[in-house]
């Protein structure tokens, strides 16, 4: 395990500044978009297995981590946990300090809605996924999930702002 940590040590320093890193990171952070329409609808999948559904994993979750993320690395910040990242970088970071307790609800309601819904799965007899259909949510979570989605996608636009000479 010692050497694991002086491997890490060794990046850390090698990509701490690093331009190039950082917009390849940028480009990881902004490669999906949240599945949310200019008229706040949910956009869906049209055909296939997963009509009517959206993957909250990837158009969720995984856009929340890749940010985290990326911010992590602008700081110098070793922790792996999205949380743990986001609670170090609430105080050093201007953006997650501007957004931090939205963020981290934002996480926590992506990763309950998926856990709910991967159980809701197993319980039905079915492999557990990823997918959720939007339109039979409760109103309420309906409401918590587009200002989730219009969350992310206001972050993305500020790391867009600020890499867009890095962006491909």
């Amino acid at each position: 395990m010692h050497l694991a940590y002086q491997l890490k040590d060794y990046l850390f320093k090698i990509m701490q500044g690093n331009k190039l890193f950082l917009g390849g990171l940028a480009n990881i952070a902004l490669k999906n978009s949240p599945p949310i329409g200019f008229f706040k609808s949910f956009v869906v999948e049209k055909t296939g297995a997963h009509k009517n559904q959206l993957n909250i994993k990837v158009k969720g979750t995984a856009l929340i981590v890749d940010l985290i993320r990326l911010f992590a690395f602008e700081k110098g910040i070793k922790e792996t946990s999205t949380f743990d990242r986001i609670n170090v970088l609430r105080c050093i970071h201007a953006i997650v300090k501007d957004f931090a307790d939205e963020i981290i609800f934002s996480f926590d309601f992506l990763m309950v809605l998926r856990i709910e819904n991967q159980l809701s799965n197993i319980e039905k007899g079915i492999e557990p996924q990823n997918f959720i259909e939007p339109q039979l949510l409760s109103n309420l979570n309906k409401k918590m999930l587009k200002e989730t989605f219009s969350l992310i996608s206001k972050i993305q636009d500020m790391v867009l702002e600020r890499y867009k000479t890095m962006i491909l």
